[in-house]
């Protein structure tokens, strides 16, 4: 189970190793001079203090990536907010509010390295088809057991599941299932307006990669968990792209390939294996067949998420 640290334990650690990195910036600087880096300062697993070059949140995302950095923390008012890299956007959402404008040269932050690093996205396919996509994804995807209720969710990245809100509505941690893992999650963000939750677990697969806008009547794969005799097994229909549209300023995809219970929260693909969605209801009328509801990928990288 991944470690979410305290306000507390980050304090500590920060004053520590703020005060080592002062203790060291003469050294740090001229080390810098022979091998120019974006993060000043020695990063190690754990915990270590860092100063930036500045510039602007991407590019610091894309500078901790490089360096296999998992996390930054900085204070701000009485608690810290945290950068992830490679998680969507809207996870990010209160540290680039912290900066707006970007991050001043010489901001101190706190960086965290795992004693193993998440694994990168996967490749392109080589050859883009149903079967090739779906084995790509489903080691990504897992059951969630929220109480009662059923659903899907699937890995983005840095500890960091999604799911359809209403699957966790009031839980705190969740059970994730799959043929690798079986954890416990904990809820960190939910936004009831558009049903969407991040949840923070270990994955032993691969980030699922983000697809663009697809076009009218390409294909499109749902894969999930559907509740059979009370147990989730893993399931996966195909239908195309019937309609996109927005609704109070979110994007939706509608299709007709069949979303059964339990598939809540799951991914909604391209035939390369790409999402671009996470399905969230169908409609359940005896005169309309196979329709089926997901908030389209755009929608999923930008949108704000609040804290429970």
């Amino acid at each position: 189970m991944h470690w979410t640290p305290s306000v507390g334990a980050l304090k500590v650690a920060a004053a520590v190793l703020i005060l080592a990195a002062s203790a060291l910036a003469h050294a740090n600087d001229a080390a810098a001079q022979s091998t120019p880096s974006c993060l000043q300062g020695p990063i190690r697993d754990g915990f270590s203090a860092v100063r930036y070059e500045g510039g602007s949140v991407p590019e610091l995302e894309v500078c901790a990536y490089r360096l296999r950095v998992n996390a930054l923390y900085v204070l701000a008012g009485d608690r810290y907010v945290s950068l992830l890299t490679g998680a969507p956007e809207f996870v990010n959402r209160a540290f680039h509010d912290h900066y707006p404008d970007g991050v001043p040269a010489g901001t101190t932050l706190i960086a965290k390295r795992g004693s193993a690093s998440p694994p990168d996205p996967y490749p392109p396919l080589a050859e883009c088809s149903a079967p090739a996509a779906t084995a790509r994804v489903t080691p990504s995807v897992a059951a969630v057991r929220a109480g009662d209720r059923v659903g899907t969710a699937f890995y983005v990245g840095n500890f960091r599941w999604l799911t359809a809100e209403h699957v966790v509505s009031g839980e705190s941690t969740v059970q994730l299932t799959n043929a690798e893992i079986d954890v416990t999650a904990k809820v960190v963000g939910a936004h009831a307006d558009v049903d969407l939750a991040v949840l923070s677990a270990p994955s032993k697969s691969h980030a699922l990669t983000w697809g663009g806008t697809p076009e009218y009547a390409s294909d499109a794969l749902v894969i999930g968990y559907v509740v059979r005799d009370k147990t989730p097994s893993l399931g996966v229909t195909r239908g195309i792209v019937s309609e996109r549209f927005v609704e109070d300023g979110v994007r939706y995809i509608r299709t007709d390939a069949a979303a059964n219970p339990g598939n809540s929260g799951g991914p909604l693909i391209d035939i390369c294996g790409n999402v671009i969605g996470i399905v969230q209801s169908k409609i359940a009328d005896l005169t309309v067949e196979g329709v089926a509801f997901a908030l389209a990928a755009e929608s999923i990288r930008v949108e704000s998420i609040s804290e429970p």
